[in-house]
C-alpha cells in the first residue's frame, strides 16, 4: 500500500489544471474591453452647460475592471455618468481595490478547484485501497 500523502501535497494533475485556470484568468484580465456611449444631457443638465459628447473608454480586468484608459478624443464629464470614477481627459487609472478583489477571486477559484480535484483523487485512492 502506498504511503498516504500529506495534507498540503497536491497531485500533479491538480497542479496542471490550476496552471491552466490561472493562465485563463490572467489572459482574461489582459483583454481590453472597449465601450462607447453617446451621452446626451438631461434638460436641467443642459442648462448648467453640460454638452453632449461621445465617450470611448478601454477597460482591462475581469470580473472587475482594474485599468481604465480614456481615449484621447473623448471629452467627458464623469460626474454625470453611471460611475464613480472621475478622470481628466486622456488619462489612465489603476483601480487597486478592484485589483485586490480580482486577486481574491483568483485565489478562491483556484482553492475551490484544488479542493474538489483533490477530494476526487483521494476518494478514488481510498476505494482502490479497500
Amino acid at each position: 500500500m502506498a504511503s498516504k500523502r500529506r495534507w498540503f501535497q497536491i497531485h500533479l494533475s491538480t497542479a496542471i489544471v490550476l496552471m491552466f485556470v490561472a493562465g485563463i484568468f490572467i489572459w482574461r484580465n489582459c483583454q481590453p474591453h472597449t465601450w462607447g456611449t453617446l451621452f446626451s444631457p438631461k434638460p436641467d443638465q443642459h442648462e448648467r452647460g453640460v454638452q453632449p459628447y461621445d465617450s470611448r473608454v478601454i477597460q482591462y480586468g475581469w470580473p472587475n475592471e482594474i485599468w481604465v484608459d480614456q481615449l484621447p478624443n473623448a471629452q467627458q464629464d464623469w460626474r454625470y455618468m453611471n460611475t464613480e470614477v472621475k478622470l481628466p481627459s486622456q488619462s489612465k487609472q489603476v483601480l487597486y481595490g478592484k485589483l485586490l478583489i480580482n486577486l481574491l477571486d483568483l485565489f478562491l477559484l483556484c482553492a475551490g478547484i484544488a479542493f474538489f480535484l483533490e477530494f476526487l483523487i483521494r476518494r478514488r485512492e481510498r476505494k482502490r485501497a479497500q
